[in-house]
């Protein structure tokens, strides 16, 4: 354990659910217990593993007190496995992570720090590094900073990861997660519409993705997608003082979304764009993009939205210099 435990320092709640990540669950709870910043409630939701995972994190947390198990009775996916997470937390701060997620060692301290010294700012993340299932470093994403491109950013799609350090008041206003699968995307929507800001740390790559076949992409494919554009579309009503979510029209995509002809194509949508992410030799890269886009429309509004996230990056960044 770190020595920074003292009462001047906030405590951090920091919520990871898992499910089936006895490979990699370890390693994450590792990159946690040494950070530097060492005021932590570490709060780990099991839902349900079938795997090792949960008795992995037992031992754990027999050996670290900030640790702590929740197992789920049911299965209840990740958005309300979140929240079962959050009902217990008493920092001043929320942090996300993963199960198969690997935080720098300074992560927490880095985004802490910046809240402090941006007082406007009351959600902060940090750009990414993707890693491969066997920790091999894949690829970087940079995620732009500064609150209003932020906000504008997500029109098309998140803006922040789901690693971010944000100020328990938003959850107190925004309320709980809502949509399994695109979680965080629906999250931070709802947080700019209620007025809070939110931004990245420029230039920190302080978090490593593992990319899977397994993963919530590889596991909902086109159910993803089709929860996106209900997030949209709950959105923009909310936008005009409607409220218009639905559980159990949340369901009814859960349950229905895989079905179809489409469903099967957007399926090897998926597999061609995992291999232009893992970028295997021989294949260009930007061809298996334009495959898998052309496979399945939900591949090409992803694509289109990536298209035009850049280029409003770039036109801020002109218009910046």
């Amino acid at each position: 354990m770190n020595a920074n435990t003292n009462s001047a320092s906030p405590l951090v709640s920091i919520l990871i659910p898992v499910y089936n990540v006895e490979r990699y669950v370890q390693q994450a709870l590792d990159s946690i217990a040494s950070q530097t910043y060492a005021n932590l409630q570490v709060i780990v939701v099991d839902d349900c593993s079938t795997d090792s995972t949960a008795e992995i994190v037992e031992r754990f947390c027999e050996r670290d007190p900030r640790f702590v198990l929740l197992k789920n009775v049911t299965n209840l996916h990740i958005a309300k496995a979140l929240n079962r997470a959050l009902s217990e937390a008493t920092g001043e701060y929320i942090a996300r992570c993963d199960g198969d997620d690997v935080m720098e060692p300074d992560r927490i301290q880095r985004q802490l720090d910046y809240l402090h010294t941006h007082s406007d700012v009351a959600l902060v993340g940090c750009s990414l590094v993707f890693i491969d299932e066997s920790n091999a470093e894949i690829s970087r994403y940079a995620f732009p900073s500064g609150t209003a491109l932020t906000s504008h950013l997500l029109r098309y799609s998140t803006a922040v990861s789901h690693i971010w350090l944000c100020r328990r008041e938003v959850y107190d206003q925004v309320g709980p997660y809502r949509i399994p699968t695109v979680e965080d995307y629906d999250f931070l929507l709802r947080a700019d519409l209620a007025g809070f800001k939110l931004d990245n740390i420029p230039n920190y790559f302080g978090m490593k993705i593992r990319v899977r076949t397994d993963n919530t992409v590889g596991k909902y494919g086109i159910v993803q997608r089709k929860l996106f554009n209900y997030a949209r579309r709950v959105h923009a009503a909310e936008r005009r003082g409607l409220d218009v979510y639905a559980e159990r029209s949340v369901q009814h995509i859960i349950e229905n979304g895989r079905e179809g002809v489409l469903a099967r194509l957007h399926y090897a949508s998926d597999k061609v764009s995992y291999m232009a992410s893992i970028r295997p030799k021989g294949l260009p890269k930007y061809l298996l993009i334009a495959v898998a886009a052309a496979i399945s429309p939900y591949k090409f509004q992803y694509y289109l939205n990536a298209a035009l996230r850049m280029y409003v990056v770039r036109k801020h960044r002109r218009v910046s210099t």
